[in-house]
């Protein structure tokens, strides 16, 4: 593999990092990337504390780099990097009218994984509740529904008439977060027991306190699987939220890997590069075995 290397004049690759450290996604993704230097390095890294969707830094537009590894969610981003020409490995969805490399979670072993650990705690209904118009949430979505039907079984989806497509992933969910009481209303009326997926752990722990705010039990009425594996998100829920856990650490590596690949001259992949999840870390919310048909819908099915 050709690399940039260290020379005479103490020359390293330039490598910006924008990635958030703001979620233990982002910061999973920061060790993968720290090991594979550690291991084929050295590269001299730009990076500062961020968000998922924060502006372009100031910094980046006249910096003079080697490559790039990105997750954020900024229009600005793709004419930032067209201009400083670099090689960029995505670590998320690319935004649309733009090519670039992709390192990302399968988000199908996601609701795989999911569905999978549901069933096996013994529910036969089923649900999800996402961030509707947000890419990830919708890919979980449409493949949860399929591992479901599949199965010769019926998925119930928390739908909102809101319009939020084309918008900044961090302004869907906190729109998203505001439909506490839709939320509560449709789950009112889920057939009991139910397993349900949120499509990550921040709508998960807004499902408990739903459940909890209404009345409806934890696990015996209702499972919930997040996606992340935010241990302090899931374990500051109540109870304690199980979690499907992403191989970031690996995305990371594998990310920083093809970024040295195409700083040292390889042609760039033409597809993505999905990286399976690793299970799920089952906490209370998951813990017991579902009974069939202990409640009945009520009359008004969502």
């Amino acid at each position: 593999m050709n690399k940039i290397v260290s020379n005479g004049n103490g020359h390293r690759p330039r490598v910006a990092l924008l990635i958030e450290s703001s979620r233990a996604y982002g910061r999973g993704l920061l060790l993968g990337v720290s090991k594979y230097v550690r291991e084929h390095g050295p590269w001299s890294i730009s990076l500062q504390e961020q968000s998922l969707c924060d502006e372009v830094p100031d910094w980046l537009r006249k910096w003079k780099g080697d490559g790039i590894l990105t997750r954020l969610d900024n229009q600005q981003m793709v004419k930032v990097i067209r201009r400083l020409r670099v090689p960029v490995v995505y670590l998320r969805n690319v935004p649309p009218n733009f090519q670039a490399p992709v390192v990302m979670t399968d988000n199908v072993s996601a609701a795989r994984a999911a569905f999978e650990h549901l069933r096996e705690r013994g529910f036969r209904h089923f649900a999800f509740c996402g961030f509707n118009g947000a890419d990830y949430s919708d890919t979980r979505r449409d493949n949860f529904i399929r591992f479901v039907k599949e199965a010769g079984m019926r998925c119930h989806v928390f739908e909102n008439s809101s319009r939020r497509k084309n918008r900044r992933t961090t302004d869907i969910e906190r729109e998203g977060l505001k439909d506490g009481e839709a939320v509560a209303q449709w789950i009112r009326y889920l057939p009991k027991p139910v397993g349900l997926m949120a499509c990550n752990d921040m709508r998960g722990q807004q499902v408990l306190d739903v459940c909890r705010a209404v009345g409806i039990g934890v696990p015996d009425e209702i499972g919930v699987v997040g996606v992340d594996n935010d241990e302090v998100l899931c374990d500051l829920s109540d109870p304690p939220l199980s979690s499907v856990l992403p191989n970031t650490e690996r995305i990371g590596f594998e990310a920083a890997e093809l970024l040295d690949e195409l700083m040292g001259g390889k042609q760039s992949p033409r597809d993505p590069v999905y990286v399976e999840t690793k299970g799920v870390i089952a906490r209370r919310s998951t813990e017991s075995l579902a009974i069939e048909d202990r409640q009945m819908p009520l009359t008004h099915p969502p």
